[in-house]
């Protein structure tokens, strides 16, 4: 039978699937009409038109027992995707470096997860990004220099996780040169510097 989706939302929806079995879909605590004919109907989704389903503009899942990796495949919604909150919830793994590709992104939660590793350089080049929040997590290694690129971000929390080094100048220089009015981080009693955080917290225990 011929499909009576376009190519862009056959993509869509492959995409969606893989996010879907990626985060344990089958065990969500609301999975509300997934699959169905609309992707705008999806728990969790939204779009600027929910008749004409041709772009998620929303992904939404705050605690909703999501269970897995953040598939790279995410940053195909990279033109029209502006929120991002997956906070409370078992992702592990990496952020993919393809974050990075979601270059109409406002707002990035990913806080109260398991994430692992670096954050990723490409995090700099969500130029549109007004709030980062990827603290209460397991991230390691220093903290980017360019996340100092983001000119318009005005929240960003990495608090609470086993980061080192110094805060670079970069990103202080944001709350002169660009909008930033709250950085959070572990910089009390712990491995990172930051002598322009508008609040530190205490890491009781630093590793690097």
């Amino acid at each position: 039978p011929t499909s009576t989706y376009n190519e862009r939302r056959l993509v869509q929806r492959w995409v969606l699937a893989t996010f879907f079995y990626s985060m344990s879909g089958d065990s969500w605590k609301n999975s509300s009409g997934w699959f169905s004919d609309n992707e705008c109907l999806w728990a969790g989704l939204s779009c600027d038109d929910t008749e004409n389903p041709n772009g998620i503009t929303s992904i939404s899942m705050e605690g909703n027992l999501l269970d897995g990796t953040l598939p790279p495949e995410i940053s195909w919604f990279n033109e029209s995707l502006l929120s991002l909150q997956l906070k409370n919830n078992n992702i592990k793994g990496t952020i993919p470096t393809e974050i990075g590709q979601l270059t109409k992104l406002r707002g990035l939660n990913l806080r109260l997860n398991s994430i692992t590793g670096p954050i990723p350089t490409e995090t700099g080049l969500l130029e549109n990004l007004e709030f980062l929040r990827i603290d209460q997590n397991t991230l390691t290694g220093e903290i980017p220099s360019e996340l100092g690129l983001l000119q318009n971000v005005v929240l960003i929390n990495i608090r609470t996780n086993r980061l080192c080094g110094t805060m670079p100048q970069d990103i202080c220089d944001l709350f002169s040169t660009g909008v930033l009015e709250n950085l959070q981080s572990d910089c009390t009693d712990s491995k990172v510097k930051c002598a322009c955080c508008t609040r530190c917290w205490v890491e009781r225990n630093p590793f690097c």
